[in-house]
């Protein structure tokens, strides 16, 4: 039989494994580490980037940080007379007083036959989905979804994500853009965002197909006499984009 001495002894090792653990000094830091870490991560990151995009590109933050304005497309005047351009089943009206002066198969150039207007007008059409491209060693693609569609919504709307605010700032700087963002829906099936041109001398939308692949542009721009939001929308209303039930056309026709 174990002897007095031995079970006291065991009972004292046992009682002093128990009390082994942090020292206060310790539990103290690690809560202060775990705590700090998300404070970094979550509010002080995230300041930061506000701050320091909305002042590179000098831009206030109510115009940077600002999700898109959602707009209903209303027609506020006549065009005049125009003449149908089809592409890829996406019906545009172009005002007669322009022609094309560069044709692809997804897109054409127009400009006004006098040549002392600065006036010009791009549209693009295609059937295939939008999409980004990243780099395959880039940490983008573990973010950020390839879908172009996505892609503006996610950073159009980002307002703390840091990351997500590096890209927006980025698309913000790439494009010119200086002004408010535009949201609208041209029927149940296409919805897009109207984006002002570099040195707000127009408007260019980009519109989604948002039941299938699908996604056209209309720009307008002029660098004499800037193309106000709504002689913009003016020509944007009369867009028809294909139905679900189009028929199949000619890549370009006019």
């Amino acid at each position: 039989m174990a002897s007095t001495d031995d079970k006291a002894k065991k009972k004292k090792n046992w009682q002093s494994d128990e009390e082994e653990g942090l020292a206060p000094w310790q539990k103290a830091a690690l809560i202060a580490v775990l705590t700090f870490v998300p404070f970094m991560l979550f509010v002080v990151i995230p300041m930061l980037a506000r701050d320091h995009y909305s002042k590179t590109l000098k831009l206030p933050e109510e115009v940077f940080l600002k999700a898109p304005e959602e707009i209903n497309l209303v027609s506020t005047g006549e065009v005049g007379a125009t003449y149908k351009v089809t592409i890829n089943e996406t019906e545009f009206k172009i005002p007669e007083a322009f022609t094309p002066t560069k044709i692809s198969r997804d897109r054409i150039d127009f400009k006004p036959s006098s040549r002392r207007e600065a006036r010009q007008i791009t549209i693009l059409a295609q059937k295939e989905a939008r999409t980004i491209q990243f780099t395959k060693t880039g940490f983008a693609r573990w973010f950020m979804p390839s879908s172009m569609q996505l892609f503006l919504q996610t950073i159009l709307r980002a307002t703390w994500h840091p990351i997500r605010l590096i890209f927006k700032a980025q698309f913000f700087a790439t494009e010119g853009i200086t002004g408010r963002i535009f949201e609208a829906r041209w029927d149940v099936h296409h919805r897009g965002f109207i984006f002002p041109v570099s040195g707000d001398k127009g408007y260019i939308g980009r519109v989604f197909r948002t039941n299938a692949p699908g996604y056209f542009e209309f720009m307008v721009l002029d660098s004499v006499a800037p193309v106000s939001l709504r002689e913009w929308v003016n020509l944007a209303m009369r867009i028809k984009p294909p139905s679900d039930v189009a028929s199949a056309t000619l890549p370009v026709s006019y």
